[in-house]
């Protein structure tokens, strides 16, 4: 049965081999830690789903590349306020 720590591993590996991609994460998107990606291009998967059925599991995923973050300048935060 393929279990969603082997996913993750599938993906890590795929990113590991990958000519592009520099680093991977997983998890929740407001829980990613940018302070330990160093190296970008980086692909990072969401878990948004599991239907189990008839003895299937599907997951859903979305997955994210991106090649940096942009810091927020303080004109941003006072349009947040």
């Amino acid at each position: 049965m393929i279990t969603y720590s082997t996913v993750v591993s599938y993906f890590k590996e795929f990113a590991d081999k990958h000519l592009q991609i520099n680093s991977f994460s997983y998890g929740s998107v407001d829980k990613i830690e940018l302070k330990k990606i160093n190296e970008y291009p980086s692909l990072h998967i969401t878990l948004t789903n599991t239907d189990i059925s008839d003895k299937v599991v599907v997951y859903d995923f979305d997955v994210y590349v991106f090649s940096g973050i942009a810091q927020q300048s303080e004109e941003d935060e006072e349009v947040k306020e």
